[in-house]
């Protein structure tokens, strides 16, 4: 996964549309069954709220919205990763009946 660019140099904007990105790929990441990594994104969103906090008021408003939204897409996200836990949960609980199953219908062994 593309994680965003922290360089303080870049705008808001910039560092929005990464994240955006970084939480787009998350969800596809997570939709084909795979493991994601979500270490770059606390401190992405760290980096995202100190831009804003010393943006003019004009243009810290243009964000309120935008980050309303990144918040939906990160509830999406937190949704699917449950999800996901819940599924490999199910799947541990399946193999360990199936392991038990075995060992009870294991034949015993010959000590000769």
């Amino acid at each position: 996964m593309h994680e965003p660019d922290l360089d303080p140099s870049r705008s808001a904007e910039a560092l929005f549309a990464d994240i955006e990105q970084y939480v787009d790929e998350a969800l596809a990441t997570l939709d084909s069954g795979r493991y994601v990594d979500l270490r770059a994104l606390h401190p992405a969103v760290d980096a995202l709220c100190e831009r804003v906090k010393h943006l003019r008021a004009d243009e810290a408003q243009f964000f309120v919205l935008k980050m309303e939204a990144l918040r939906n897409q990160l509830d999406t996200l937190n949704d699917a990763m449950q999800e996901a836990k819940a599924s490999i949960s199910d799947e541990i609980r399946a193999n360990e009946q199936r392991l038990k199953a075995v060992r009870a219908y294991r034949p015993p062994e010959n000590k000769s």
